[in-house]
């Protein structure tokens, strides 16, 4: 009777290691329990294979074994009368929590960015399908304007962009490929990503990526002409059911499209976050700090275009800053979220978000607020508006507030 009592996970385990010593019986729900809790895939398997699971323990077995596209299904499937309403909801919620990592469908939208001075619009396409047990697949594509604020008489550049990505499925984690082409007026170029995830226990995970030539939001000239590879290393460790702590480190290359090397950098970024309400709606805090340093070939960009308020060539110091130091509190309070790719509410999401933060080497201020909404219009889908203001964004160009706005139309794949 113990061990069925909502005891702390480590007492629990403590009081089965005790009762195994004892050779006392242990249910086959309890050696699953302890199983899943301390990852011990070959047990996982072992009794996954004996059929001696209840759908809910298989369920979260296929999770913890990687099958998460198999576990989603398996969910989906079990939503009927049959079952109680706490094992009906426990079916919903981890559908929803995979659907949230894997959401299948299609979306078209209209999207414009102010990167503070120089403006990104143009018209979005992202669709996105489980393919198999193992593998999933996403392609994202636009195609739009790039726009200084000064010079709005004529287009600074005009890009189509596509992206096509794979994630396969492995025992302890995940692997991501990817590959990009942008076709521009001032010069195309093809990039690639790869990337893998290690889910180190429950609570935390570790990923380490590398990027070669790919669009960087470093700053809004950087956006049109510029280009990124990066080797990454980010972590993610959950505290408590409320509070979670996530880190990142890069070493950067830039470049023009035409590969003329601007510079190198190294950037860190760690944010605390603490959940207050779950859901009904979804009340999130946060607090974090991002730091960059750049290491600039100073020297002029003779192959890009003029800068078109002066008609003066481009030099490195145009493209990018040497530093960039940012400390920030947050809070956002949603139900869903207005725009992604799958709804994951019943009828309409809305969101707000605010954050606030001390800016160097400017020593200033600065804040940005965000809002959605979004709203079933036939049924597994969603119409959406997305707006954001940000008082001096990071990549800001002339001390020029910034934002974002967006409609957006998505469908959902499947039940």
């Amino acid at each position: 009777a113990l061990l069925n009592q909502p005891e702390q996970e480590q007492q629990k385990t403590f009081w089965l290691h005790w009762a195994k010593q004892k050779s006392l019986i242990v249910s086959d729900f309890e050696q699953i329990e302890e199983a899943l809790r301390s990852f011990n895939f070959s047990e996982i398997q072992r009794l996954l294979i004996s059929q001696r699971m209840p759908k809910e323990q298989q369920v979260a077995a296929l999770k913890a074994l990687n099958y998460r596209h198999s576990s989603a299904a398996l969910a989906l499937s079990e939503l009927s009368d049959e079952y109680a309403a706490a094992s009906r909801q426990q079916f919903r919620n981890h559908a929803l929590e995979e659907l949230k990592v894997y959401p299948q469908g299609a979306q078209l939208a209209f999207q414009q960015r102010d990167f503070g001075g120089v403006t990104y619009s143009g018209i979005t396409l992202a669709v996105a399908r489980v393919l198999d047990d193992h593998w999933y697949a996403r392609l994202d594509a636009d195609s739009g304007t790039i726009k200084v604020t000064e010079s709005k008489k004529i287009d600074f550049a005009k890009e189509d962009y596509v992206r096509l990505a794979l994630n396969r499925q492995l025992h302890n984690g995940s692997l991501d490929l990817s590959v990009n082409h942008s076709n521009s007026d001032i010069q195309s170029r093809t990039g690639a990503a790869i990337a893998r995830h290690w889910q180190i226990t429950q609570k935390s995970s570790l990923s380490l990526g590398y990027n070669w030539k790919d669009r960087t939001d470093s700053s809004g000239l950087m956006y049109a002409v510029g280009q990124k590879s990066g080797l990454w290393l980010r972590g993610y460790q959950q505290i408590t059911a409320r509070d979670s702590f996530s880190w990142g480190i890069e070493k950067s290359q830039y470049s023009t499209r035409y590969n003329e090397k601007i510079g190198t950098g190294q950037s860190f970024e760690l944010q605390a976050a603490h959940t207050v309400f779950f859901q009904n709606p979804t009340w999130l805090v946060r607090a974090g700090f991002d730091y960059q340093k750049n290491n600039l070939n100073e020297k002029t960009l003779t192959k890009l275009p003029n800068y078109p308020v002066d008609n003066e060539p481009l030099n490195t110091s145009s493209l990018l800053v040497e530093k960039y130091k940012y400390a920030y509190i947050g809070t956002s309070l949603q139900r869903g979220t207005p725009g992604a790719l799958n709804r994951t509410v019943p009828q309409y999401s809305w969101m707000i978000d605010a954050v606030v933060g001390h800016q160097w080497p400017d020593k200033k201020i600065t804040y940005a607020v965000t809002a959605g909404i979004g709203t079933e219009v036939f049924g597994d889908d969603e119409l959406a508006l997305n707006v954001g203001y940000q008082s001096a964004p990071k990549s800001q160009f002339e001390n020029k507030p910034g934002g974002t706005l967006g409609v957006s139309y998505s469908l959902r794949f499947g039940r």
